[in-house]
């Protein structure tokens, strides 16, 4: 099984920039530290192909020579809103699937805003719905991401909630593993979800205390293996899903980001193929060693 792991560097990842800075490697020499490194694909955000330089075709051209996939657009906001940041949001949105046309995606990701009450679960579950047959429409899984520190989506039980009362063939949650660890979820919650709940998945490792501020949220994320998070049982308890898609890999720190650009690329390639083959190798987790029962 572990000839067949695939992994994704997450935009973030390869910027070797703070979040909110430009990126210091410009998008080709990105592209090609994450083929030399092992990644299968990578994740874009439309600013990253607007400023590349280049056609969306020709870019698609580079990706492809490389042997990459694009597996992560990123990301869409306001969608559940009915004001002009709603409207703004439609248009990014609109153009990640422009961008997708041409490059092809796997998922796109779907974040709540950073402020403001969220709307009554009938309203959210709707729109989601609603951004699920648009994304749909291009060939997407809409990926819905809760960010604790950062947004009013908070914790798993709450994305899981809405994702279920949307009911969308192509929807699903979107697990960060410092968001998991630091909403106060476990491995268990994850295990427990129903069938197909996961789309995607990011990972990063970070110290087990609870995160506070946003700073830690976005300057503490490690590499997988360097912190205290379980990522060998959340894995097991994300495979017990179904999940079968690629593990992103989502680092924020600032000693990570120093790096030059292609040993970053392979510190964060070889770290999380590291854990997520270990999780591979494992014993089944109980819901698949029950299944497997079952069916003798």
């Amino acid at each position: 099984m572990t000839a067949d792991i695939c992994l994704t560097a997450c935009h973030f990842t390869l910027t070797g920039a703070a979040w909110r800075q430009p990126p210091r490697w410009p998008l080709k020499e990105r592209l090609t530290a994450a083929a030399q490194a092992g990644f299968g694909g990578v994740g874009l955000r439309s600013e990253d192909v607007i400023r590349q330089g280049t056609s969306i075709s020709e870019l698609a051209r580079i990706i492809a020579d490389l042997g990459l996939e694009v597996h992560e657009l990123e990301s869409v906001r306001g969608w559940y809103l009915a004001s002009e940041t709603g409207w703004e949001g439609r248009h990014a949105e609109e153009e990640l699937y422009r961008i997708a046309d041409v490059l092809g995606g796997r998922h796109v990701m779907a974040v709540a805003e950073f402020e403001g009450p969220l709307p009554d679960l009938p309203r959210m579950a709707d729109r989601f719905r609603q951004l699920c047959t648009r994304a749909a429409r291009h060939g997407l899984i809409a990926a819905l991401e809760f960010v604790p520190q950062l947004t009013a989506l908070k914790d798993l039980p709450t994305a899981a909630t809405v994702v279920a009362a949307a009911g969308s063939a192509n929807g699903g949650v979107l697990l960060d593993s410092w968001h998991l660890y630091h909403s106060g979820g476990t491995p268990a919650d994850v295990r427990a979800l129903p069938p197909g709940s996961v789309v995607a998945v990011q990972l990063n490792d970070g110290p087990a205390t609870a995160a506070s501020s946003k700073t830690a949220t976005t300057f503490e994320r490690e590499l997988p293996g360097q912190g205290s998070f379980d990522l060998t049982g959340l894995i097991r308890s994300v495979m017990a899903t179904g999940f079968d898609g690629p593990f992103g890999v989502e680092i924020f720190h600032p000693g990570f980001h120093a790096l030059p650009l292609q040993t970053a690329a392979d510190s964060a390639y070889r770290s999380a193929r590291s854990i997520v083959a270990a999780a591979a190798e494992s014993p089944a987790p109980v819901r698949e060693q029950e299944m497997t029962h079952d069916k003798r």
